[in-house]
């Protein structure tokens, strides 16, 4: 396998969380910074493999945009901190999602983690560059998972545009549904908290607490726990969101 089709591989692994296909190799490398491995083999290394906890930080605001960045593993909130102190979420960042891409020199917003056991793979990014002006299907590649990028904050610009708080909440819910994995009995994993979804919708996070408990009762959705919900009635959902 070459680096290129090693590289092109690891793209589509990592949207599969249930694949067995990672392994690392530790030889030289610091214990939260080994060499990645692409599924079942390869034969030159070109990313490495960091594991962090809840909270800790991908990237910082205003730093240097040299590398990109690959979710392997668990959940990432793109934020950026406005003139006021407040915080804005731009974006959920999910397994399979690649980003870091900036046009600047510098990043526009920081990436944190908001699950445990988050592991990303960071690209150097003047060689993935140099890779996809060799490869044209590891180009297209990551194009698609731009384009998706973009596609997301397109529609969160319409979802901000709604009045309503709850054609909000059902707008990320019917997102998020899509987005993830479902799990047995169709479970969708929510592993932000509520405060980040307040700050995703731009609304109060008893708002929030409020459009979850109206969409429960109308049995709409169904919450096994904080962090896993089910859709009851798509219909109904879909009916609430803002088109």
């Amino acid at each position: 396998m070459t680096q290129v089709e090693a590289t092109a591989a690891t793209f589509s692994a990592a949207q599969d969380l249930a694949s067995p296909q990672f392994a690392t190799a530790g030889v030289g490398c610091a214990t939260e910074e080994r060499v990645y491995a692409g599924p079942l083999e390869q034969i030159e290394s070109f990313g490495t493999l960091h594991e962090y906890a809840a909270d800790d930080t991908i990237y910082h605001q205003h730093e240097t945009a040299d590398h990109w960045y690959l979710i392997v593993n668990g959940a990432a909130r793109k934020c950026a901190q406005i003139s006021d102190g407040r915080r804005q979420i731009m974006d959920f960042l999910l397994p399979g999602d690649l980003f870091g891409f900036e046009t600047a020199a510098r990043r526009k917003c920081s990436v944190e983690c908001v699950a445990a056991n988050t592991a990303v793979v960071r690209y150097q990014r003047q060689r993935m560059e140099a890779l996809m002006e060799t490869d044209p299907r590891l180009a297209r590649r990551v194009r698609d998972i731009a384009f998706g990028s973009l596609d997301r904050l397109q529609s969160r610009m319409i979802l901000l545009g709604c009045s309503g708080a709850l054609e909000r909440v059902c707008g990320f819910l019917s997102e998020m549904a899509h987005r993830a994995q479902e799990g047995i009995e169709g479970t969708v994993t929510l592993p932000m908290s509520r405060y980040d979804i307040a700050d995703y919708l731009a609304i109060a996070v008893e708002t929030v607490s409020r459009s979850l408990t109206t969409l429960r009762s109308e049995r709409i959705i169904t919450f096994f726990d904080a962090r896993h919900f089910r859709v009851v009635n798509r219909q109904a959902l879909e009916a609430h969101c803002c088109h």
